[in-house]
């Protein structure tokens, strides 16, 4: 099975998804420690619940997963059986069509015998009825 890499040029995006990662959990951590500081005690607890922290690193990570997924989509990474086109060898038979008609309209040309120009049939004999 081979595999093929399409366009490796963007894996360049993993590092803007890792300093995305760094920047979020960043912004996470700052945000609970600014509430600490100066919220009061007694809404401490609506603030931050127990799970809170939690559930915001747990939605991180997979916004985090679903972007690197994206990333190995822009890579197209292609796996199997790799089916190539042939060249067919059918000059003859393609060009036979064309050949033909070539030929038929040079004989169609050349057996228009008129009485006006006898020297194109001069194998035909013109009879005139009168």
């Amino acid at each position: 099975m081979e595999i093929q890499y399409g366009q490796t040029e963007n894996l360049i995006w993993l590092w803007l998804v890792a300093v995305l990662g760094l920047v979020v959990i960043a912004a996470l951590v700052l945000q609970r420690r600014a509430i600490l500081q100066f919220a009061t005690p007694n809404l401490l607890s609506q603030l931050l619940p127990s799970n809170l922290f939690a559930r915001n690193l747990a939605s991180i990570c997979l916004n985090l997963v679903a972007l690197v997924a994206i990333v190995i989509g822009l890579v197209d990474i292609r796996w199997g059986k790799i089916w190539r086109e042939v060249p067919q060898k059918l000059p003859t038979i393609a060009s036979a069509p064309s050949s033909l008609r070539a030929a038929r309209t040079e004989r169609a040309a050349s057996s228009r015998c008129t009485p006006s120009s006898p020297s194109r049939c001069a194998s035909r004999t013109w009879f005139e009825i009168t």
